[in-house]
């Protein structure tokens, strides 16, 4: 989602007159977005920074932004680390993008903006990659609450994009480019239309896009992946047989305690509906090592899973303290 949401950054500054440098060192603006849902990337984004302020003493009139979940976690308190920093807005503070540099540009002092919910997004330039794929946001924010996951903290409750925002982002695409559809959210497959449409209807109503060769999605919460959606995903020539279903544990002792709301038989009898249906998917899972209360045998829990699902493959991460989680 970090991907897409720098795209439309630079699209908009595109439209300022920016153009992009592969030299930061040589740029007039720098803007970093960030991601807090580990330590490490956090760890990144602050030592990028922490380079930056020897630049701006080099060049006072550089412009240094830094946007995305970390501001709007730390919020004010980021000033106080950063105090060479000319912007500092989080996830919802695209929408606002445009405005918030004008001013930083003619005022010449630090500009903050900390959005507490999602604001649900308009269609806005944006300078994608010329690679066949083109990501759509459909959804921002999360309600799950995972006990691990700062999410919902900095990106807000979720918000749906009605299917007429869609379907009219996905029609402004470059036809020669683009040939697959991504859609994305935070927990794509909990989406729900402003007329009650389902996921699995948003599915079949990109699927008949004359201009779209290929359709793919992430990430799906297991709790959510009904059998309508993957009997749209069976059923439609154009979806990819690819599947993103993070399990994070084997265990349904640790799948309580991070509150994922399903246990491990649930999840296999789901991968045997998947696997029943569409049989050459490509099924791929999180799993995370070393939650709190974790025993040997969780891991040997977690272990099994791998086999029992015969996943393609597997993100294995150590468990990262967040704040508020």
């Amino acid at each position: 989602m970090n991907v897409n949401d720098s795209e439309i950054l630079s699209g908009i500054l595109e439209t300022k007159g920016y153009q992009e440098t592969t030299d930061y060192r040589s740029a007039d603006l720098v803007l970093v977005n960030t991601c807090a849902i580990r330590q490490k990337a956090e760890d990144k984004a602050y030592g990028f920074l922490g380079d930056l302020k020897g630049l701006k003493k080099e060049k006072p009139d550089l412009i240094i932004g830094i946007c995305g979940c970390i501001p709007q976690h730390e919020k004010e308190k980021i000033l106080k680390k950063l105090p060479f920093v000319d912007l500092v807005m989080g996830p919802s503070g695209i929408e606002e993008f445009g405005n918030l540099l004008s001013e930083v540009e003619t005022k010449k002092e630090t500009i903050t903006f900390f959005g507490d919910d999602c604001i649900p997004r308009g269609i806005h330039p944006s300078k994608r990659a010329k690679i066949p794929r083109a990501y759509i946001n459909i959804m921002y924010g999360c309600n799950n609450y995972c006990s691990y996951c700062i999410v919902p903290y900095v990106r807000g409750r979720e918000i749906c994009r009605p299917v007429k925002d869609v379907i009219d982002e996905i029609k402004t695409l470059d036809k020669s480019i683009y040939k697959e559809v991504f859609l994305l959210g935070q927990n794509v497959n909990s989406w729900q239309g402003d007329r009650g449409e389902k996921f699995s209807d948003l599915l079949k109503i990109v699927h008949e896009l004359q201009q779209i060769k290929w359709l793919s999605f992430m990430t799906s919460h297991p709790k959510d992946f009904t059998d309508d959606i993957i009997d749209a995903v069976a059923n439609s020539p154009k979806i990819n047989h690819y599947i993103h279903l993070p399990i994070q544990s084997g265990s349904s002792k640790i799948l309580a305690a991070m509150n994922r709301k399903y246990d491990r038989d649930y999840y296999l009898r789901v991968v045997d509906k998947i696997y029943s249906k569409i049989p050459d998917v490509a099924l791929t899972s999180d799993i995370i090592v070393g939650f709190p209360g974790e025993t040997d045998q969780d891991f040997q829990d977690s272990l099994d899973i791998i086999k029992k699902a015969e996943f393609d493959s597997v993100n294995t991460l150590v468990y990262s303290i967040r704040p508020d989680t």
